[in-house]
């Protein structure tokens, strides 16, 4: 009763804290603010709110049934909503804490801590689909890691609810929900030596039910646009890498007249050095526009990966530490904010803690393996999750974006940063054990699992 006690009282103190915090640096004079993805969010919308079938090749359907629940003409409520909304991923963030360190008091600290990051609440003035990203990221990896038994059907109901709106929010999570699946069967057959047919029948349906999702939306693409595809924003995307590598600065004898007619749109298209290119700009003139020109754009991309692969792999993986650590830009026209000193010394710290990302990123994947290797499965799977989370998000970035990576990763940004100060924690309570000689001291990798008591409080 007392943890029960002490639980509700720390969740509701980080609540508060961050309805607080999003509050404060919410930019109530220039909301809602329009991003160039705004319109097409909005139009999704308002086809849904009149009972019209939306075009789907660019937008799933989540965030516009979120703007759409809200009414036309209310897009500052649905803006206003995310300040509450916004505080529900940090006490999500408290509770996976919690499973790694063992720690009531850290798991507070880095929850309140990571409360003030603006990276993330400042999206929650603009109209993009980044903090109900945040949102869903969270809840589903907090089920994901807190779910040990997925045996009844209520449970696992909500765990299939919460993979389809996470895929269909952002379709860079495509794949996420099946392959945390995928590892739940392998920590089964590890821990058990044998698979539990539960667990194995849950795990199979949820991995079939994202997939089946996934192809009827493609299905659906086909239908009204013409490619079977769940959107139509990857291959614009990894078309963008093709100019970025420079690949359409050569010239290919053996290419299709297709590629040939949009080397030549790139190579006499008006811009500067060192601009970034929307690539639709150079595209569109020869495939034509909406989803059309889909099937041509794939086909270009399979043709100019399979004339470099190797230094299309190369490049894409040296460019991780500069999608980890790239500056954080101020998109909701935040000016008034900067006057303000706390908010200032906050975006600072932030901003230095930005530059360790990739290099805690290294030490947790390091970590992961330690724990594997010395069979401590229950108390490596919380951080593996985790691991495996943003490796998958910062490895899609690297693949299909050319630009703002400072933006594409916020959905995981709460991840990034919980994953940069784990080592300092790590490596505190490792010189704690040392200086004491105390090796009874809860260490987040061989530290034994939940008592009953504990999980019952969390």
């Amino acid at each position: 009763m007392r943890l029960k006690i002490q639980s509700i009282l720390i969740l509701s103190a980080l609540f508060l804290l961050s309805i607080a915090v999003n509050a404060s640096f919410f930019n109530y004079q220039a909301a809602p603010v329009m991003f160039p993805d705004s319109s097409s969010y909005l139009q999704f919308a308002k086809s849904l709110s009149q009972g019209h079938f939306p075009d789907i090749s660019w937008r799933t359907f989540i965030y516009p049934l979120y703007l759409a629940l809200f009414g036309q003409g209310n897009i500052k409520l649905s803006l206003y909503a995310m300040i509450i909304l916004g505080a529900v991923p940090i006490l999500c963030l408290y509770g996976i804490a919690f499973r790694i360190t063992k720690s009531r008091t850290i798991s507070f600290l880095i929850a309140a801590f990571l409360a003030l990051d603006f990276q993330v609440i400042n999206f929650q003035s603009i109209v993009l689909s980044e903090s109900l990203a945040v949102l869903i990221l969270m809840l589903f990896l907090y089920v994901q890691i807190t779910t040990e038994r997925i045996e009844t059907w209520p449970r696992f109901f909500g765990m299939i609810i919460l993979d389809v709106c996470l895929i269909f929010v952002r379709p860079i999570f495509i794949l996420l929900p099946a392959t945390l699946y995928f590892i739940r069967l392998i920590f089964n057959w590890k821990t058990n030596h044998s698979f539990n047919q539960a667990r194995v029948r849950f795990c199979l349906i949820g991995i079939s039910f994202n997939l089946l999702a996934v192809l009827a939306w493609s299905s659906i693409n086909s239908n009204q646009n013409g490619f079977f595809g769940f959107s139509a924003v990857p291959n614009n995307g990894l078309f963008g890498k093709m100019m970025q590598y420079g690949y359409l600065d050569k010239t290919y004898p053996d290419a299709p007249e297709m590629l040939q007619r949009v080397i030549w749109q790139y190579k006499h298209y008006p811009y500067k050095a060192g601009d970034v290119i929307v690539p639709q700009l150079v595209f569109e003139p020869v495939l034509g526009t909406g989803g059309r020109w889909v099937e041509g754009v794939r086909q270009m991309n399979i043709y100019l990966f399979k004339k470099q692969p190797a230094d299309f792999l190369y490049k894409t993986a040296m460019l991780l530490p500069k999608i980890l650590t790239e500056n954080r830009l101020p998109y909701s026209k935040t000016e008034h904010l900067f006057r303000n000193p706390w908010f200032l010394s906050a975006d600072h710290l932030f901003d230095y803690l930005n530059r360790f990302k990739f290099i805690g990123l290294v030490v947790c994947v390091f970590a992961c393996v330690r724990s594997l290797m010395i069979g401590c499965l229950d108390a490596g799977r919380p951080l593996l999750f985790i691991v495996v989370t943003c490796l998958y998000v910062a490895s899609i970035i690297a693949l299909c974006c050319f630009a703002e990576y400072a933006r594409l990763r916020t959905p995981c940004e709460y991840l990034f940063n919980l994953m940069t100060v784990l080592p300092v924690i790590f490596l505190a309570r490792f010189v704690i054990q040392s200086l004491f000689h105390n090796r009874n001291l809860l260490n987040p990798l061989i530290a034994p699992d939940f008592t009953d008591e504990s999980k019952r409080a969390l």
